[in-house]
């Protein structure tokens, strides 16, 4: 396993989209949820050095083997991009990422992956609540991870860090979260 921290990466919808549209002339966006993070993915990660990425290339995306996730999925791990393909981004996720993941015996399938994801996702929601109680701009913040100490801690144990980094203002918030 050439990683040793799972990072359970989440966006905040309005600000990709506010900075797909500074980018592309063409752009559009679409919004699942009112007021909700989306995940971006499950990032198996080194803390010293660059995470591994593209792990199998002939373990390609099947929608088959998620389909009954989908609907789930497209509310909670939309891809705001407006694109033509709908899988677009569960497909480059689980190429770069979950292929990566699946040394992980909770992770060594798709089915796994994406599954266990938004099980992550739900089991930590309440955190992201607090942090929209704080009033913080959510309109700065592009991003939020969920830092797992070990791979294996997948399964719902040991300590983690909430981490919020706010891109455009150059601040960052940590706060230690005690899972069981």
């Amino acid at each position: 396993m050439d990683f040793n921290t799972l990072v359970l990466t989440l966006s905040w919808p309005p600000t990709v989209c506010y900075k797909h549209l500074k980018s592309s002339r063409n752009g559009s966006c679409k919004f699942p949820l009112k007021n909700q993070w989306s995940i971006h993915g499950l990032w198996p990660s080194r803390i010293v050095r660059r995470a591994p990425d593209f792990c199998n290339y002939t373990r390609k995306y099947n929608p088959a083997e998620i389909e009954t996730l989908i609907p789930e999925l497209e509310k909670k791990w939309t891809n705001v991009l407006n694109r033509s393909d709908p899988h677009s981004l569960w497909n480059h996720e689980w190429s770069k990422h979950g292929t990566c993941a699946s040394a992980v015996d909770s992770l060594n399938t798709q089915f796994k992956y994406f599954n266990q994801t938004l099980k992550l996702f739900d089991k930590y929601n309440i955190y992201l609540q607090c942090l929209a109680k704080m009033k913080l701009s959510f309109f700065k913040y592009e991003r939020i991870e969920l830092y797992y100490n070990r791979a294996d801690e997948v399964r719902g144990y040991a300590y983690q860090k909430l981490y919020v980094m706010d891109q455009l203002m150059q601040r960052q918030w940590r706060w230690p979260i005690i899972g069981s």
